[in-house]
Order: C-alpha cells, then sequence, then structure tokens
C-alpha cells in the first residue's frame, strides 16, 4: 500500500477530531487578537470536546493508530501553547493577562519532557508514556487557568482569586516537571542498557 493510502486509511474518526483540532487553533488566536474573548472561549471549549471525544472514540471502538498517537498530543501542546504564549500579551480589550512567567514555565516544561520522551525514544524504543497523577492535575489546573482567564476577560464572570490560581497552577507545573524527571530517572536505573551493535 503507498504512504499515501497508509495515510488516508489511518485517517479514522479519532485522528480527524485531533486534525480539526489543530486547525481550530489560528481560528482560536484571530479571535484573541481582535479582542473576542467569547468567541475564543467557544473556540477553546469546542477544541476541549474534541480532545475528550476523539480518546474516548479510540477507546471504545479499538481505533487507537500510530498517527493518533503523535496527532493527539501534538494538538494538546500546541493548543495549549499557543493559548499561554497570547494571552500573556496585552491584547485588545484585555484586562487580565496571564503572567509571564507562569506562560514561560509551563512551556518549557513540555519541551524539557518533550525532549526527554524523545531521547527515550530513541534509546529504548518506547513510545507510550503514561501520565503520572501529577500530571494529570497539572494538565487541569492549566486548562482551568485558561478557561477562566478567557471568561474573566470576556466580562463573562470576574474571577476574585485568579491570582491564587495562577500560584497553584505554577506550583504544579514545577512539581510535576520535578516528579516526571524523578520518575524518568528512576524507570532509566530499572531499565538495562541498550546493547552496542
Amino acid at each position: 500500500m503507498s504512504p499515501v493510502r497508509n495515510l488516508v486509511a489511518a485517517l479514522n474518526l479519532p485522528n480527524l477530531l485531533s486534525l480539526v483540532r489543530l486547525v481550530l487553533i489560528p481560528f482560536f488566536v484571530m479571535a484573541l487578537a481582535q479582542g473576542d474573548f467569547l468567541i475564543a472561549f467557544w473556540i477553546f471549549a469546542a477544541a476541549g470536546i474534541t480532545d475528550a471525544l476523539d480518546g474516548l472514540i479510540a477507546r471504545r471502538w479499538n481505533m487507537q493508530t500510530p498517527l493518533g498517537a503523535f496527532l493527539d498530543p501534538l494538538a494538546d501542546k500546541l493548543l495549549t501553547t499557543t493559548a499561554f504564549i497570547t494571552l500573556a500579551l496585552h491584547l485588545p480589550n484585555q484586562r487580565q493577562a496571564i503572567p509571564l512567567i507562569l506562560s514561560i514555565l509551563v512551556i518549557s516544561r513540555d519541551i524539557i519532557i518533550v525532549l526527554v520522551a524523545l531521547v527515550i525514544h530513541l534509546a529504548h524504543g518506547i513510545r507510550k508514556f503514561h501520565p503520572s497523577a501529577w500530571g494529570k492535575i497539572n494538565t487541569f489546573l492549566q486548562m482551568a487557568t485558561l478557561c477562566l482567564v478567557l471568561l474573566d476577560n470576556a466580562r463573562v464572570l470576574q474571577v476574585q482569586w485568579i491570582e491564587t490560581l495562577y500560584l497553584v497552577t505554577l506550583a504544579s507545573v514545577v512539581v510535576s516537571g520535578l516528579h516526571y524527571l524523578y520518575r524518568t530517572e528512576r524507570w532509566l536505573q530499572k531499565e538495562p542498557a541498550p546493547k552496542a551493535e
């Protein structure tokens, strides 16, 4: 089968939903650039729904593919990275900006994790990395922060305790990142070194 046919065959419903999430990113940025925070929130929410659906469908109907294992986290990381970068800027109609230090730490953590995962994949051939409880907590706090900042700027609600949320999210970024490195180091100690060719 040709590479093109392989690609088309791999584009099942979960993978198409991941592609939709990628396509939504520029529209999300355009809405933010124009100061339309409510529209940006609904685009972000739609992207979140596609994220939940693609995983659910892939597991429920056994539609997991190597392409999906690549596309799903790629779409997630690009969306959250874009949101943290853009919402740290001074945008039209913006009254609440994410602290730059939080955005830098979120992005730095993701870059480190991706690089470590790439090295482990190249050295040991491992592709699946199961998230820890700390990682799941951090993901939840990041999503909550982004949603509440969008709604605050859309004047839908005013979050009085947003500064506290920033601090809690920042702490979870640091703790989950350090835990990931610790867990990886412990795993590498137990994993036998690859044999020389």
